[in-house]
């Protein structure tokens, strides 16, 4: 997509890495990094047999880490490999990260698509692959699309939709694709009318969504100073006494063309704090990562609060240790005539923008087959033996 529609991005080169504590860079990040992927590639081949026994319980990637050989627990530079590896790619920790799910999901992503992670870099951001695609099927300013809409309530049966939004509008279908983030879904911002079944509320309530945030930070050009042949800075802080993911261990200079006063942290899961605060915070740990160069104050800061968004409550799912693969599928089955997707209902690509590409397909084409072929008979008997069971 990203080559159909022109999206400008640009290879991130992880293994251009250096580590910091709090008085200046590491050389060990290397060798703590060899003994992760030790205990990693354990776990991974213990995940693929426990993929094979159906009946054996899932444990979390804490436990399946440690039971590989690795414990990083007073370690700072072994909390931050850690945190580069789970935190980084899923905005969980290992404890509750289930290691079965995970590890099947990071060989789904990877090895279907790329083992390598472009960074967008295009200003068009994101939405211009949305705009792209939509343009191909609706017209400038088409009236079916309503943006800045809040949606309040969704009224469904068997035979029929009907969504109510904010500013009074009721809107009537056949049948509606519910696409609210798993976040949402968790919270009480849209009322359904009858109540989602009781599988469907389980489903809801046990995935969990993560907080992800990258945080943009721009200086002036002439007080640069940070190295500018190096991509990532890990932070391993010794006399931290905050969980490493709320305490943003990792900033990210992508190359040019991507502007070269542009410094992004990222944090994962924590509580947020708000913005003066977040800005003190981060100013610390870079000077402690620099202790002989004075940091200046940005000139620009955005700190977007994903999990305080109405329309997002989180970032991304994941999929928690002691979640069942039925619990699972039941995120993307259909309430009668409301349909479910998004990436939190993929079962290999779930947390990732494939995940929600995937859905928004299989879904759209089940209604499609519906709709145009009548399938819909097959399927409504389906899921009443599925609410009776």
């Amino acid at each position: 997509m990203a080559k159909k529609y022109g999206l400008a991005n640009q290879y991130s080169n992880y293994s251009n890495i250096q580590t910091y504590n709090q008085d200046g860079p590491l050389d060990t990040f290397i060798q703590k990094q060899a003994e992760f992927d030790l205990a990693y590639a354990a776990a991974q081949n213990s995940s693929v047999a426990a993929l094979d026994e159906s009946e054996q319980t899932d444990r979390s990637m804490r436990d399946a880490l440690h039971a590989a050989g690795w414990d990083p627990k007073g370690d700072a530079l072994a909390e931050a490999v850690e945190w580069y590896a789970v935190d980084f790619e899923y905005a969980q920790t290992a404890e509750v990260a289930s290691e079965r799910h995970t590890l099947a999901n990071y060989r789904s992503t990877f090895h279907d698509y790329s083992p390598e992670n472009n960074f967008v870099t295009d200003p068009r951001g994101f939405a211009h692959l949305i705009r792209s695609q939509a343009a191909e099927f609706l017209a400038p300013n088409d009236p079916r699309l309503l943006l800045s809409t809040t949606v309040t309530s969704i009224t469904w049966s068997g035979s029929s939709v009907q969504i109510q939004t904010s500013d009074g509008t009721c809107i009537s279908a056949e049948h509606a694709i519910n696409t609210f983030s798993a976040g949402v879904l968790q919270s009480d911002l849209v009322h359904f009318n009858p109540p989602l079944p009781d599988w469907k509320r389980q489903a809801i309530s046990k995935v969990q969504m993560g907080v992800y945030t990258k945080i943009f930070m721009q200086f002036s050009s002439d007080r640069i100073f940070w190295p500018q042949d190096t991509e990532f800075f890990l932070y391993a802080d010794n006399n931290s006494t905050t969980n490493p993911s709320s305490s943003a261990p990792l900033f990210h200079s992508p190359p040019a063309p991507f502007p070269q006063d542009i410094l992004i942290a990222t944090i994962t899961t924590g509580p947020p704090s708000n913005s003066n605060e977040t800005e003190a915070h981060l100013l610390s740990t870079l000077q402690n990562m620099f202790p002989g160069t004075p940091i200046p104050q940005p000139k620009a800061f955005m700190y977007p609060l994903w999990n305080e968004l109405e329309w997002a409550r989180g970032s991304f799912s994941n999929w928690p240790v002691g979640m069942t693969r039925a619990e699972h599928d039941a995120l993307g089955e259909p309430t009668g005539n409301l349909w479910f997707a998004g990436e939190a209902g993929s079962k290999e690509y779930w947390g990732f923008l494939q995940g929600a590409f995937e859905e928004g397909k299989r879904v759209g084409g089940e209604v499609a087959r519906c709709v145009i072929e009548g399938g819909c008979k097959e399927r409504t008997e389906k899921q009443g033996q599925k609410v009776m069971g």
